[in-house]
């Protein structure tokens, strides 16, 4: 499409290229860079006659930036159509031939009208309906691209092939809809908002998701309580027990003790002894129980109940949660 490129070419798009590549030397530039940006063209031009349009393209997208000119645009939008990407074909098409216009290239105008006017046909064309209930502030991606309000509900042209698009409403989940279109075809897709999003107030004042708002268990207070509850009756029944062995052992010496007060003493050490032994394996079973609400993390929602049994032999916590 320039002076000295390889004699291969494109029916019809070659020959208005080549025919006006004096053109592009001669005329001012009105921006940028010039001389990079016909030689970016160049290089553009060498990688898409070798079928190489993925790799030309971002040099065109370039020498645009630093000049633009019709021939830099014919190039672009050619590139484009062979690689599928018709919207963009059709708008760089269109385009060129404004630019050709300004720049008095009549040749060039005329065949950036004709391949505009072939290509329109081929374009799918998506229609985005929104539900009337959707609440203030809802977005509509098409492929990443937001799609303002006016885009909504018309008939818009797109490339062929598989699209996503992602609805976003205040107050609710995302949804996202895939839809495939082939050349020419026409569809109409009608968006559904997603369900209520679970909300929860946050401590400063925002508004959060249920799933990341976890409030401790019940069952963690009620573990830990328990847990020093039974420790501190085990301590002091303990130290009472040993208090009471002590004096079993000056007033009855191996065992032989002189009288039922005596006797008594002992057996209240044995009871004090049994009581301690129970306080602290419900006092570590309370502990336990604790660490582990507090390992695990809280709930969302729910409450806990739990009783205590203490048992002639032991003692067990019992819940429901």
């Amino acid at each position: 499409m320039v002076r000295g490129a390889r004699p291969r070419r494109a029916p019809g798009i070659c020959a208005a290229v080549l025919g006006f590549a004096l053109v592009l030397g001669a005329r001012e530039a009105h921006a940028g860079d010039p001389a990079a940006a016909r030689e970016l063209l160049k290089r553009g031009y060498l990688l898409a006659q070798d079928g190489k349009c993925d790799a030309a393209v971002p040099l065109f997208d370039e020498s645009l930036k630093l000049d633009v000119k019709a021939i830099t645009l014919i190039n672009y939008a050619d590139c484009e159509e062979k690689l599928g990407r018709l919207g963009s074909a059709l708008g760089h098409w269109v385009d060129a031939r404004a630019r050709a216009k300004v720049e008095g290239n009549r040749d060039v105008e005329a065949e950036a009208e004709r391949r505009a006017k072939l290509l329109e046909p081929r374009l799918a064309r998506l229609t985005v309906v929104l539900p009337a209930d959707a609440p203030a502030g809802t977005t509509v991606t098409r492929d990443g691209v937001a799609l303002g309000s006016v885009s909504l509900g018309i008939e818009a042209p797109v490339d062929p092939g598989a699209h996503t698009i992602v609805v976003h409403a205040p107050g609710r989940d995302d949804t996202s809809t895939q839809v495939t279109l082939g050349e020419g075809e026409t569809k109409r897709i009608d968006l559904l908002l997603g369900a209520p999003a679970r909300t929860a107030p946050s401590r400063d004042g925002s508004v959060a998701r249920d799933a990341d708002v976890r409030r401790p268990s019940p069952l963690l207070w009620i573990g830990f309580g328990v847990g020093a509850a039974g420790v501190a009756v085990g301590t002091i029944t303990g130290l009472m027990a040993l208090s009471r062995a002590r004096d079993a052992e000056r007033t009855c010496p191996l065992g032989n003790c002189p009288d039922q007060a005596a006797l008594d003493s002992v057996d209240q050490g044995r009871t004090f002894g049994t009581i301690s032994t129970v306080g602290f394996v419900v006092g570590g079973a309370g502990i336990a129980l604790g660490a582990t609400m507090l390992l695990v993390g809280g709930s969302r929602s729910g409450g806990a109940s739990t009783a205590l049994r203490v048992g002639p032999t032991g003692a067990a916590l019992t819940g429901a949660f």
